[in-house]
C-alpha cells in the first residue's frame, strides 16, 4: 500500500471551493486504498473535516508575519512557511512513497526537502492571475514561481489549458486531473419549480475578483435591465459593508453560506458571472454546469473548461449581458437534467487516483523527461 504524505494549504471542508477540492482529494486517495497522512494550515472560520481514514499528524496556523520573516525568499508563497515545519516535514519525509503539495502557498516547502516524488497541484498560475491585475510584478512573480516549480517531480493543474500556460511561460511539463463534483441531490421531477426572470450569482465574495465582477454589473448592467428581472447573491464573504451595497437594489437580494448550494443554484434560470480578473478554472462554473444551470459569464469566467456545450453562454461587456437577458427565453427543469447529464458523462472523470494508477509516474521525474 502506497504511503503519501499529503500537505495542504488549506483545511479539508465543504466551505470554500478550495477547501473542497482539498477534501475530496483526500477521500478519493483514502477511498482507492493509499495510507494519507495529513497536515494543514488552520484556519479560524472554517472547521477542518477530516476523513475517516485519514491520519492528521499536524495543524499549523497561518501567520502573516512570516512573509517579513522570509523576505530573501518569495514573498508571495512565503505566509505558510516556516522553519521549524520545514525541518519537521524534512524529518519524516522518506517514510512516504509520494509528498503531495496542494496550493501554491505549500511549494516552497518543496523546495527545501529532497525526495524521489513530489507532487506540486497548481490550482492556477500565479503569475497569470499578476498579468491581468498587476503587470508591473509579473516579471518578478514568474522569475519565482518558476523556481518553485522547478523543485517537483510533477506538476498537476486543473486544466488542459492551465499545462499549456505553464508549459508556454516555464517549459515545464504538466497533467491535467479534473475537479471534483459536488453530490448533486436535486430531483429532476416536474414539479420542481425554477423561477422565471430569477437569475444569480455565486461565489465566495470575500474574494475581490468575485466582488468587483458583481459591483461591475451592478454599476452598469443592472440599471439598463427591466425591473421584471430579479437576481440573487449566494454564497458567503458578505461583510456588512457590502450587504449594504447589495441593499440599495430592489430587485436583488442575498444569502450566506448555504449547505446545498447546487439545489439552491438549480431554483435559478442561470447563473451570472462577469469575471474579469482571476487566473485558473472557475468552480462557481463548474458546480452551475453540474446542475444543468446555464452560465452567462465572460471568457475568464470558462477559461480551462473543455466540456463546452449550450450552457455556457459568452458575454464580454455591457451590451452582450443586457442583449442575453433581453432575449432569454425561459428553461424548466427537464432541460436541465438533460444537460447536466451530458456534462457530468463529459466531465466527472481524470481525477488524482487515476493519475496515480500509472505505475510508470511513481518515483519518476516527469519535469527532466
Amino acid at each position: 500500500m502506497k504511503k503519501i504524505l499529503f500537505i495542504s494549504a488549506l483545511p479539508p471542508s465543504n466551505k470554500t471551493a478550495g477547501c473542497y477540492y482539498t477534501l475530496r482529494s483526500l477521500d478519493d486517495l483514502v477511498n482507492n486504498d493509499y495510507t494519507v497522512d495529513l497536515i494543514y494550515f488552520d484556519s479560524n472560520i472554517i472547521d477542518a473535516m477530516i476523513p475517516e481514514k485519514v491520519n492528521v499528524l499536524k495543524k499549523y496556523p497561518v501567520k502573516n508575519i512570516s512573509c517579513i520573516k522570509n523576505l530573501p525568499m518569495y514573498p508571495l508563497f512565503t505566509r505558510r512557511f516556516e522553519k521549524h515545519i520545514c525541518n519537521y516535514i524534512r524529518s519524516i519525509s522518506q517514510n512516504y512513497d509520494v509528498l503531495y503539495f496542494d496550493y501554491s502557498q505549500t511549494f516552497l516547502y518543496s523546495c527545501h526537502i529532497n525526495h524521489k516524488f513530489k507532487i506540486l497541484r497548481c490550482h492556477d498560475v500565479i503569475a497569470q492571475r499578476y498579468t491581468r491585475v498587476n503587470p508591473i510584478l509579473s516579471g518578478w512573480v514568474k522569475y519565482g514561481e518558476k523556481k518553485i516549480l522547478q523543485s517537483g517531480n510533477l506538476l498537476l493543474t486543473p486544466s488542459n489549458k492551465d499545462c499549456d500556460l505553464i508549459k508556454n511561460l516555464y517549459d515545464l511539463p504538466s497533467v491535467s486531473t479534473n475537479e471534483y463534483l459536488k453530490k448533486n441531490t436535486v430531483n429532476y421531477c416536474s414539479d420542481f419549480e425554477i423561477m422565471k426572470n430569477s437569475f444569480c450569482f455565486y461565489g465566495a465574495w470575500s474574494r475581490m475578483d468575485n466582488w468587483e465582477a458583481l459591483v461591475w454589473f451592478l454599476k452598469y448592467v443592472h440599471p439598463k435591465l427591466s425591473e421584471n428581472f430579479s437576481f440573487c447573491v449566494l454564497g458567503g464573504g458578505l461583510d456588512d459593508k457590502k450587504k449594504k451595497y447589495i441593499s440599495k437594489f430592489k430587485n436583488v437580494k442575498f444569502t450566506g453560506f448555504i449547505d446545498d448550494i447546487l439545489k439552491e443554484i438549480t431554483k435559478y434560470q442561470a447563473v451570472i458571472a462577469p469575471l474579469f480578473h482571476g487566473a485558473g478554472i472557475k468552480v462557481k462554473v463548474i458546480d452551475a454546469l453540474t446542475t444543468g444551470t446555464p452560465v452567462i459569464g465572460t471568457d475568464i469566467a470558462f477559461e480551462g473548461i473543455e466540456s463546452m456545450n449550450e450552457l455556457c453562454l459568452f458575454a464580454n461587456d455591457v451590451s452582450d449581458f443586457i442583449k442575453t437577458l433581453n432575449n432569454w427565453q425561459s428553461i424548466d427543469i427537464l432541460y436541465k437534467k438533460s444537460a447536466k447529464e451530458k456534462f457530468i458523462a463529459e466531465y466527472d472523470k481524470n481525477h488524482i487516483s487515476d493519475l496515480l494508477k500509472n505505475e510508470k509516474l511513481w518515483g519518476s521525474n516527469i519535469l527532466s523527461a
